[in-house]
């Protein structure tokens, strides 16, 4: 592949005319997913601070101990869990929140 076809190293979220982001919490069930959000996200430039938490009790209890600017939390087969702490979260108004899904057809 020649360089013209290289990924280009972009600049962080705040040069982009986005917020700075001093805290990102990830919240999964699934190790692996976590795992992938986690690298992704300590590959951007300009974030200090991220937490990592497996369940959606966790992520309540996570933010409320250290408020995160994005909250990446994954809503999977509509569990109570999931789903709830989504509410609470959202009551507590991170700047952003996102929810994560992964879904595969058979």
């Amino acid at each position: 592949m020649g360089a013209a076809h290289r990924n280009p190293v972009t600049p962080g979220p705040a040069a982009a005319g986005w917020p700075a982001l001093s805290r990102v919490l990830i919240c999964d069930d699934r190790r692996d997913v976590r795992g992938v959000l986690t690298d992704m996200v300590r590959a951007l430039p300009g974030i200090p601070d991220v937490g990592v938490v497996g369940d959606g009790p966790a992520a309540v209890r996570a933010y409320a101990t250290a408020p995160a600017d994005l909250v990446l939390i994954g809503v999977h087969r509509g569990t109570a869990a999931g789903t709830g702490a989504l509410r609470l979260l959202l009551d507590r108004d991170p700047m952003f929140l996102c929810t994560v899904g992964a879904f595969v057809l058979r």
